[in-house]
């Protein structure tokens, strides 16, 4: 098993080394990654509601 961050690269790099391992992403990484997400979608909906700036 190992922890990586979620760059791609570093998956692709490990696998070539350790191809049998199991790859985890690490729970700072993960967590960071769902809030971008929750903010992406709130940005989308809020703009689409109330326009530029909520204006």
């Amino acid at each position: 098993m190992a922890a990586i961050d979620a760059f791609h690269g570093c998956a692709t790099a490990l696998g070539d080394v350790l191809p049998g391992a199991t790859l985890v992403i690490d729970h700072f990484h993960a967590i960071r990654l769902a809030s971008e997400c929750v903010n992406d979608v709130r940005r989308r909906v809020q703009q689409d509601s109330l326009g530029h700036r909520g204006r």
